[in-house]
C-alpha cells in the first residue's frame, strides 16, 4: 500500500522545469549585481560528436524527393537517435541561455557569441547526418506566433534572394493555425514560401524540421560570411533593396481591399476619405505583467490626431480587445472594440492606410511589407533601430537618474535590453515622448508625402552624425530621425 501511494503521489508531483529554475537564478543574481557569476552559469560548453557517429554517417546515403523531403529520414532516427537527441537539446539550451544573456544583461556581443556557438552544435549534427547538401530549410512555429515574427521573415527572404543567404527551399511548418499570430499575413507570405500546417505533417516532418531549422537570430550565410546576425541580415537587405529601387515584397489583393473599405464604410469613414493606422504599446500585452518599457500613453497622441482631421484624415487605432477603450469621435476610430475586429483586417489597415504612427512592437513590421511609410515614436530600445527607409523616428528621451538631465546618444544608442530591472542599473529613466514632439513628427510626415517639406543642410548634416554614432553605414533603408526632435537634442550628439 506504501509502495502504491508513493507512486501515486510521484506521478502528481509538479517536476522540476530545469529551464525555469535557470531563468530564476540569473534572475535572482542579477537583483545582486552578479554578473560575472551569471556568465559563467549561462556559458554554453563546448559541444563535439564523437568521430565514430561521422563515420557512420558516410555509410548512410541521404535520399530526398522532388520537394526537397528527407525520403529516409526513419532510418536516420533509428541510427542516430544518439547523437540527434544530444545534439537538440544542447542546441535548445544555448538558444535559452542566449535570450537570457540579452534579455537581462543586454549584452549583444555576448549574445552573438552565444548564438554561433548554438549555430556550430546545428553544423555538427547536419554534419554527421550527411545533410549539408539539403536543399530545404524550415521556419517552425517560432516564426509564426506572433506578428511581428511573421514580419521579421522579410529579413531572412530577402537577404536570400539578394545573395546574402544560400537559396534554400523555405518551408513554414506549424501544427494548426491556433499557433499562428495572423493568417492573413502568413496567405502573403504562400506567395513566396510555402507554408504547411497541419498536425499530421508536422509529427511526420518534426524532427527534420528541428534539424534543418532557420534560427530567428542567426542567418545561415555564404562562404565569405558563414553567420549573418538578424540585424546585419535585414541592414544589408534593406540597403541593397531599396539601392536597386525594387518595389514592397506584398502588394494587396483585389479581393482584401475591396473587402476592407467596405468594412470601412460600414464603420462609418467616408468612401474616399485616407486614414493613418495607429498602434500603441500597452500593458498587460503577450501575457506580460506589469508595464514594459516600450509601452506609451495614447493620450499624448490627441494633439497628433487632431492634426491629421483637420487635413482631412481620420486615424484608426489598432491593436488588441484588451486595450483601455478610447472615446469615439469624427474622425477617429477605436477598432479594437469593433464587432470587425479580426486578422484579415488588421492586415487591411497596416497595409492600406497613408502611413503608419507606431511604437516598438509587433505590428510596426507589418507596414513596411506593402511598402507603407511609417512614423515610428516612444523608440526603445535604440540597438533596434528599425529598417525602412520611407519612415521618421522619435526615441524615448532618457535622463540620467541621478542629475535629471537628458543623456547623450553615446550612453544609450547600443542599449539593446528593454527589461526593466537592466535599465534601473544603467541609472537612466525613461521618459515618453511630449504631445508636441508626437505632433511635430506627424507633421513632419503629412508634409513629406503633400511635396512641401523643404530642404534642409542642417538637418542632413544632423542626421548624418547621429547615423555614424549609432553605427548606420548606409542612409539607405533605414528612418531619418524627427527634424525638430532632433534640432532639439542635437547637444546629445
Amino acid at each position: 500500500m506504501r509502495k502504491y501511494l508513493a507512486r501515486l503521489l510521484s506521478f502528481y508531483r509538479r517536476p522540476i522545469n530545469p529551464a525555469h529554475e535557470l531563468a530564476s537564478m540569473v534572475h535572482d543574481l542579477h537583483r545582486v549585481h552578479r554578473d560575472e557569476e551569471i556568465k559563467q552559469l549561462l556559458a554554453i560548453d563546448k559541444f563535439q560528436l564523437p568521430e565514430r557517429w561521422h563515420a557512420l554517417g558516410r555509410y548512410f546515403p541521404v535520399h530526398y524527393n522532388k520537394s526537397g523531403k528527407i525520403r529516409n529520414m526513419w532510418l536516420l532516427r533509428w541510427a542516430f537517435r544518439q547523437p540527434i537527441r544530444r545534439a537538440l537539446a544542447a542546441m535548445s539550451q544555448a538558444r535559452q541561455r542566449a535570450e537570457l544573456m540579452v534579455g537581462i544583461l543586454g549584452d549583444e556581443q555576448e549574445f552573438i557569441k552565444m548564438l554561433r556557438a548554438r549555430r556550430q552544435i546545428q553544423e555538427e549534427l547536419i554534419s554527421c547526418l550527411g545533410l549539408t547538401e539539403a536543399p530545404v530549410r524550415y521556419m517552425t512555429n517560432y516564426w509564426v506566433r506572433k506578428i511581428g515574427h511573421l514580419a521579421q521573415i522579410e529579413f531572412y527572404f530577402k537577404a536570400m534572394k539578394l545573395g546574402f543567404i544560400p537559396p534554400y527551399r523555405l518551408i513554414i511548418m506549424c501544427k494548426n493555425k491556433k499557433e499562428i499570430a495572423n493568417n492573413c499575413l502568413l496567405d502573403y507570405w504562400k506567395e513566396h514560401i510555402r507554408v504547411i500546417v497541419s498536425r499530421r505533417a508536422y509529427r511526420r516532418q518534426a524532427l527534420e524540421a528541428k534539424i534543418l531549422e532557420v534560427d530567428i537570430h542567426l542567418f545561415e550565410g555564404t562562404l565569405t560570411q558563414p553567420c549573418l546576425y538578424h540585424k546585419q541580415a535585414a541592414a544589408l537587405a534593406w540597403h541593397q533593396w531599396e539601392f536597386e529601387k525594387r518595389p514592397p515584397l506584398f502588394s494587396m489583393k483585389a479581393s482584401h481591399l475591396e473587402r476592407g473599405r467596405a468594412a470601412l464604410r460600414q464603420m462609418g469613414v467616408p468612401e474616399n476619405a485616407w486614414f493613418v493606422a495607429l498602434h500603441i504599446r500597452e500593458s498587460g500585452f503577450s501575457d506580460e505583467t506589469g508595464t514594459s518599457p516600450r509601452d506609451a500613453s495614447i493620450e499624448n497622441y490627441l494633439p497628433a490626431i487632431q492634426e491629421i482631421n483637420a487635413r482631412g484624415g481620420w486615424v484608426i487605432r489598432v491593436g488588441d480587445k484588451g486595450m483601455k477603450q478610447v472615446p469615439q469621435k469624427t474622425g477617429f476610430l477605436d477598432y479594437p472594440h469593433t464587432p470587425w475586429k479580426s486578422d484579415w483586417m488588421d492586415v487591411f489597415l497596416l497595409a492600406a492606410c497613408r502611413f503608419f504612427i507606431g511604437v516598438a512592437s509587433g505590428p510596426a513590421g507589418v507596414p513596411p511589407l506593402f511598402g507603407v511609410p511609417c512614423v515610428y515614436t516612444n523608440w526603445m530600445p535604440m540597438a533596434d533601430y528599425p529598417y525602412h527607409g520611407k519612415a521618421l523616428l522619435i526615441h524615448k528621451t532618457h535622463r540620467d537618474s541621478v542629475s535629471g538631465q537628458k543623456a547623450p546618444y553615446s550612453r544609450f544608442v547600443s542599449m539593446c535590453t528593454d527589461y526593466n530591472l537592466a535599465l534601473k542599473r544603467t541609472n537612466l529613466i525613461l521618459e515618453e515622448n511630449t504631445a508636441e514632439e508626437l505632433r511635430e513628427v506627424v507633421i513632419e510626415m503629412l508634409d513629406h508625402l503633400d511635396g512641401t517639406l523643404p530642404g534642409d543642410q542642417e538637418n542632413d548634416q544632423r542626421q548624418a552624425q547621429f547615423r555614424e554614432l549609432a553605427g548606420i553605414k548606409s542612409p539607405y533603408g533605414r528612418p531619418s530621425l524627427g527634424r525638430k526632435f532632433l534640432e532639439s537634442n542635437a547637444a546629445l550628439l
